[in-house]
């Protein structure tokens, strides 16, 4: 199979797989991690999808998975500590079946987003969210649709700042990039913004990969925009995406099927993405987006085939994964201005996905289980 249909950054966990979350305290660099303790989501076949499937607001983490079909919730509200009790926020029936994207939080606002197939070939992006903090859900509110199989849409990311909400897909027949957001808190979205365009492959169309990152007003959008999934293309908002500024090339030499991964804090943004060779690098600016330089993370000896980043303050994490296949963690005191030496967290997994809660930082990613039998474990220090 070509590697380029096989989308990492939304690849949810396959038979036999299964999450961990992995904690690290941030106050130092010195890396000790914890025993494995459960995610109670209570189904076989659970997984979190590669990227911002978990978010993080103080000490309380949000995660997403997929629990066979349908789109489960848990968090912990002592930074992975101990965890809640999970709830089901999209439950499969006979017709329809439900896949995560991605979750995001501000303070007590929290908003899901997840993809749903069926009836038949009718396929929806739809958002609920929580504004008590994860406690209870509104109803599910539709951000697209279509009408058949063959003119799906990617499966997207989504990013919360403030009262502001931004949720981004690619239409996978056209290749455009859209974009619905929210000035009131996902209370209503206003129409879908065509953002942007991708000739990027995927098995059943085109995939930009495209991720979203917000810090205040500032509102940034990256993703995979030429064929042979060649360069990263960023467009950044500084009025909570009314309007857009000139788009920006990170990266003409970017490639492999691995999308870009965004977070941003006050005015520092940061980008991890790949190049054909296989190496990682982070674009990272300080000006709000107005010019970015980039840095190599990981060389292209690591085989690197997933991988996401986050910021908080001064605080960044990388989190990877590669082919032997062992979960790293890279750590930055300084905004992403430099990252210490990587971290072995866990001697295997997959599609990983990173958040800081409180100063601990929380890894989840997935392991094979053996058979269809899985389980979802956190760990801490």
């Amino acid at each position: 199979m070509d590697p380029r249909t096989v989308r990492v950054r939304a690849r949810l966990a396959t038979a036999g797989a299964v999450a961990l979350t992995l904690l690290l305290a941030s106050s130092t660099l010195a890396v000790t991690w914890s025993s494995q303790v459960r995610v109670p989501f209570g189904a076989t076949r659970e997984g979190v999808v590669n990227g911002h499937a978990t978010a993080a607001v103080g000490s309380t983490v949000h995660v997403l998975a997929w629990t066979d079909s349908s789109v489960g919730y848990d968090r912990s509200t002592n930074a992975g500590t101990g965890w809640d009790t999970a709830v089901t926020i999209a439950t499969k029936t006979a017709s329809i079946t439900y896949t995560p994207v991605g979750i995001a939080a501000s303070g007590n606002l929290v908003v899901a987003v997840y993809k749903s197939k069926g009836p038949g070939n009718a396929r929806g992006l739809l958002m609920r969210r929580s504004v008590d903090n994860g406690v209870t859900w509104d109803n599910p509110v539709k951000v697209s649709s279509y009408s058949s199989a063959d003119n799906d849409m990617g499966d997207g990311d989504v990013a919360v700042a403030g009262k502001d909400v931004y949720v981004v897909w690619t239409a996978r027949t056209t290749g455009k990039v859209y974009l619905r957001r929210s000035t009131d808190s996902g209370a209503t979205l206003k129409p879908a913004q065509n953002i942007g365009t991708t000739a990027s492959p995927f098995i059943s169309g085109k995939e930009g990969e495209a991720t979203v990152a917000a810090s205040g007003k500032n509102a940034y959008i990256a993703w995979i925009p030429s064929a042979d999934d060649k360069g990263i293309e960023l467009l950044r908002s500084t009025d909570s995406g009314a309007t857009w500024k000139p788009k920006q090339v990170l990266s003409s030499a970017g490639g492999s099927y691995i999308g870009p991964s965004a977070s941003a804090s006050g005015k520092t943004v940061l980008v991890s993405y790949n190049l054909s060779s296989g190496v990682v690098r982070v674009a990272r600016s300080t000006n709000s987006g107005t010019s970015f330089s980039s840095s190599t993370v990981a060389p292209a000896s690591d085989s690197t085939k997933a991988h996401d980043v986050v910021i908080v303050g001064g605080q960044a994490r990388l989190s990877l994964v590669g082919d032997l296949p062992y979960v790293w963690v890279r750590s930055s005191a300084n905004g992403g201005g430099t990252w210490a030496a990587r971290s072995q967290a866990a001697p295997y997994g997959d599609t990983p996905n990173v958040t800081i809660a409180g100063g601990t930082t929380v890894v989840n990613f997935n392991i094979g289980a053996g058979g269809f039998s899985a389980l979802t474990f956190a760990v801490h220090d």
